[in-house]
């Protein structure tokens, strides 16, 4: 008799006609939702890329190769050196940031940027409170070669005015006392000194280094970007176009400006040049805000060092305001590219940003407004819709 206990027959479970049944019912199932999802999903997207535009642009679709520029030219000159300012935290800053250098082909470094909570900044608002108290009664040179009217900011008995901390000092240093009707540009916050502390860190650092490879640094060029910013596709020729006219003597090229009529005074030209700037010009600068674009020669880095660090000019407004005073009042020789072809990008509210008042809300925004002729990150939108027709 055989055994009731032998070996049972081997059943070829993948491909029984029963679980193959299953897995065709599976497939079709998942056809028909991904199909009813797809129907479903993109009306939504499109309504809420029509509410909140600007983050749908910031998603690039990089399987396009044909956006991508794979070129490693430099931006303005051979030897020069890209820095960008970003706070660590702002992955969404450096994503875009990161496009845009990608479509340009260029190299550059980021800089960590000053936060308004760290420490340092406290001290620095300290510091600046010190100073002033102290400028009200001393009368030495090292103050009055500064101070212009500090007489009209001290109170009956003779101390300073305990407010005037918040107040960001014009000219010089002239200082005014505090009201709570002073326009918001006006007062000096911990986001204002921390931008300060952030450009004034990396022009030491480029100071630095030109001082460590010496006369091999003389033409060497540092550009000097934020992380908002948006620039021209052809960037390269244009300022290729316009570098031509530059003096030697030049400290500071600022790419883009806002708050400032930066054609005031009449664009600089070479009779021996062999060609003429087509789509922007070279201006002497007047008195141009924002920061978020410029480059330095290294003469002119180590001038703005100079006047960033010096008490008590030091963190006395927003550095745009200091920047714009210094060339107004002839500091420092600035030239600035008209248009601009470096812009801040507005992301807040209905397009606006959060480029004039940290975490601004609708009507606390800036209302300065330039555009592109064709910039790279509206290049992107576009050759993703194209894509998605």
């Amino acid at each position: 008799m055989k055994s009731q206990l032998g070996p049972r027959p081997v059943r070829h479970i993948l491909f029984g006609p029963r679980l193959f049944k299953v897995f065709a019912l599976l497939s079709l199932f998942l056809v028909i939702s991904t199909a009813v999802f797809c129907d479903f999903a993109v009306p939504i997207q499109r309504k809420l890329t029509s509410i909140f535009p600007y983050p749908q642009k910031l998603v690039i679709d990089w399987s396009n190769k044909e956006t991508i520029n794979t070129g490693s030219d430099p931006l303005i000159y051979r030897s020069e050196s890209i820095y960008v300012l970003s706070l660590p935290r702002r992955t969404d800053r450096r994503t875009r940031m990161e496009s845009l250098r990608t479509y340009l082909g260029l190299n550059w470094t980021y800089i960590n940027a000053t936060s308004a909570e760290e420490e340092v900044v406290g001290q620095i608002l300290m510091n600046v409170e010190r100073l002033r108290a102290e400028a009200m009664h001393d009368e030495s040179e090292y103050f009055t070669q500064f101070l212009t009217n500090a007489e009209s900011n001290t109170q009956a008995d003779g101390s300073p005015s305990s407010n005037l901390q918040l107040v960001g000092a014009t000219k010089d240093f002239t200082l005014a006392p505090y009201s709570p009707d002073l326009p918001y540009h006006r007062f000096l916050t911990p986001a204002r000194v921390a931008v300060w502390h952030s450009h004034l860190k990396i022009l030491k650092q480029i100071v630095a280094g030109a001082t460590a490879a010496g006369n091999d640094q003389e033409k060497h060029i540092s550009i000097i970007l934020e992380d908002d910013i948006d620039m021209e596709k052809d960037i390269r020729r244009r300022l290729r176009q316009v570098w031509d006219f530059l003096p030697n003597d030049w400290d500071v090229v600022f790419l883009g400006h806002c708050w400032s009529n930066e054609s005031t005074y009449p664009a600089i030209h070479r009779t021996s040049s062999h060609f003429a700037p087509t789509h922007n010009s070279l201006h002497p600068s007047h008195s141009p805000r924002c920061t978020h674009a410029y480059a330095l020669s290294p003469s002119g880095a180590s001038r703005l060092v100079a006047l960033l660090e010096y008490p008590p000019f030091a963190y006395s407004r927003a550095i745009d305001q200091a920047y714009a005073w210094l060339v107004m009042s002839g500091r420092i020789n600035a030239y600035s590219v008209v248009p601009s072809v470096a812009v801040q990008v507005k992301t807040g509210i209905e397009g606006n940003g959060d480029v004039w008042r940290p975490g601004g809300s609708e009507g606390n925004v800036s209302s300065w407004k330039e555009e592109l002729s064709e910039g790279v990150l509206r290049a992107l939108v576009s050759s993703m819709h194209v894509h998605a027709a």
